[in-house]
């Protein structure tokens, strides 16, 4: 291997330690349920804050591990490319709550790049009956490439983790 090459793949592996660490404190936070009525309820807010700007590291060294990555092994980029994560496409006013609709595919590269890039981020904690991917912890994501169509993407913490 050259020394660019060795450069190359020990940046991904920075990147991808980081992403990890980044994505056991997503799981940590997500996993701390805090009801109406427990003294915690508190740092609800502190904690949607901590959680955006977790996942916002967490998907730019996920995006980054890949892209670098991908220079040694391109099949790498393209499971990254391959449309496993669902979600809901919505567009409209944005509202959280007002994501009723049937499910899309989206790819792990798209998720992490909206993430990275987002306009409009919102963090939904609360489970919805009628809701297609009726789990709690979603986030909801608006970037630039969605703003002349005015779409918004709500997705599952949890399938975002367990894609990467």
């Amino acid at each position: 291997m050259s020394i660019i090459a060795d450069s190359t793949l020990a940046s991904a592996v920075r990147h991808l330690e980081r992403a990890f660490e980044a994505a056991a404190i997503v799981a940590a936070i997500v996993s701390a349920h805090v009801s109406d009525d427990s003294p915690f309820a508190q740092f609800r807010e502190r904690q949607n804050e901590l959680l955006r700007d977790v996942l916002h590291d967490f998907a730019f060294h996920a995006r980054k591990s890949i892209e670098h990555a991908s220079t040694a092994d391109g099949s790498i980029r393209q499971a990254a490319q391959d449309k496993t994560v669902f979600g809901i496409k919505r567009s409209g006013a944005p509202s959280p709550t007002n994501f009723l609709g049937a499910t899309e595919a989206y790819s792990l590269f798209f998720v992490l790049g909206g993430l990275v890039y987002s306009d409009e981020f919102a963090i939904v904690r609360e489970r919805i009956d009628e809701d297609p991917i009726s789990v709690p912890w979603r986030f909801t994501v608006q970037s630039d490439r969605d703003l002349a169509s005015d779409a918004q993407h709500q997705i599952s913490i949890e399938a975002v983790l367990e894609a990467f």
